[in-house]
């Protein structure tokens, strides 16, 4: 047997693994929420007689202040100061990325916005957003209370933070669409590479 068979023997399970995951892509497409991929490509690894492990989600302990456990409990106090919000989620493995669904003032229909904390791992006052309905500006409420809720508690525990009034910023997307489409690429990208440092790691 040649070096190069012997290396493809070696490794064919990298060329399955990502075979699998494009099933799961082409099957899915982007869209679907993190754990929908993940849980389809575990199921199908396993199927094919790997052992897969769901990742993990550890909390943060972010440098501000204020520990992932407390954001979110105020997080979760705002549909009941904003009535009109009926879901709060969070689609990714960040605690500062978060998901809000709305309903319309006439009740009929829903809507949706997302805020974006996070500033290379940091709490970020001056936040992105994305948005379904660019005539509301709930959204700019909700990071304002959300912001007014952690400033006492950034203070009392490190004295030297300054924080600042958040300043608009341009939002990345008004529709969603194609942010979703990358977000979701990007996503199953992340997975595959940890499955395949999974099993690279047991290799050696």
């Amino acid at each position: 047997m040649d070096l190069l068979q012997e290396y493809n023997k070696k490794y064919h399970f990298f060329r399955e693994i990502t075979g699998i995951a494009m099933k799961v892509y082409n099957k899915y497409r982007p869209g679907l929420l993190e754990s929908a991929y993940e849980a389809a490509l575990k199921y199908l690894l396993e199927q094919n007689g790997y052992t897969v492990e769901r990742q993990k989600n550890l909390p943060y302990a972010f440098d501000e202040g204020f520990t992932e456990e407390e954001f979110r409990s105020i997080v979760n106090t705002v549909p009941k100061r904003f009535k009109r919000i009926t879901k709060v989620e969070w689609r990714t493995n960040n605690p500062l990325r978060i998901h809000f669904d709305v309903v319309s003032v006439s009740g009929i229909t829903t809507w949706w916005f997302r805020l974006d904390f996070n500033k290379e791992g940091h709490f970020d006052e001056n936040c992105y957003w994305y948005r379904s309905n660019t005539d509301s500006e709930m959204h700019l409420a909700v990071r304002d209370y959300i912001c007014d809720e952690l400033r006492p508690m950034i203070r009392r525990r490190n004295p030297t933070a300054t924080p600042t009034s958040p300043e608009p910023k341009p939002e990345s997307s008004s529709s969603g669409r194609g942010c979703l489409g990358a977000i979701g690429d990007l996503i199953l990208l992340i997975i595959v590479i940890r499955i395949l440092l999974l099993f690279f790691g047991s290799v050696f």
